[in-house]
Formats: structure tokens, sequence, C-alpha cells
């Protein structure tokens, strides 16, 4: 993990930061929710930490390609990025906080552009 500071200190302009809920599975090592409820609920509320960053012009959760050349320009000819705001591009780990398919949806109206279909073993 690092603190923006660091992520701007290393010139870091774009991060693809995540939200994750998995689903505890029966006889599985790992932790988990115990319901895709619970799991949307904590993705969602990780989503949340991430707007307040937005809101405080820390970050910008970038949802185009245009977004994403505007950025990357604004950072290539800035010679100083101590205020420049990092841009995250949002995934999930696993799916499980989808909770039907056509939840896909909404989640893409959220911001998020990519979803890695497991993560740690089973996922839904």
């Amino acid at each position: 993990m690092a603190s923006l500071p660091e992520l701007r200190k290393a010139k870091v302009a774009v991060a693809l930061v995540k939200v994750v809920g998995r689903i505890q599975r029966p006889g599985g090592p790992l932790w988990g929710y115990r319901d895709a409820e619970s799991a949307y609920a904590n993705a969602q509320a990780a989503l949340a930490y991430y707007r307040i960053l937005q809101t405080r012009g820390q970050v910008r959760i970038l949802i185009s390609r245009s977004e994403l050349t505007s950025h990357m320009q604004s950072w290539s000819q800035a010679t100083d990025h101590t205020n420049l705001p990092l841009d995250f591009i949002l995934g999930m780990e696993g799916a499980d906080p989808i909770l039907w398919p056509e939840h896909v949806h909404d989640w893409w109206a959220d911001g998020l552009r990519v979803v890695s279909l497991s993560h740690y073993g089973v996922s839904t």
C-alpha cells in the first residue's frame, strides 16, 4: 500500500484501485462475508471512501479514455505534482459484490471498469 503523497512523489499519475467483498465459502480457508449483500455493502463502502477523496480534490475516478488522456497530458506538462489529483481506475477483486448479471450496469454507472473474475480462490 502507498499513500497519496508517496504516489505523487513517485510520479504515479494513475492507479488501479480495488473494491473487495468476498463471500465466505463453506469449508473455505479464507475469511469472507456471510452473503452477497454483505459483500456488496463492503465494496460500496470502499467506493464511498474513494468518492470522499474525489470530493476533496485528491483523486478522480476515471470513467473514459478521454479523461485518461486529459489527465496524462496534465501530468506530463506539470513540473510539480504535489497538488495534482491522482486518477483512479476502479476495479473489483472477484465478482462477489455483483448481485445478479444486470447489476453490472449499476457498477458501471458507479465507475467500475475492471473485474477480476476470481480472487484468492472460488468467487461468484
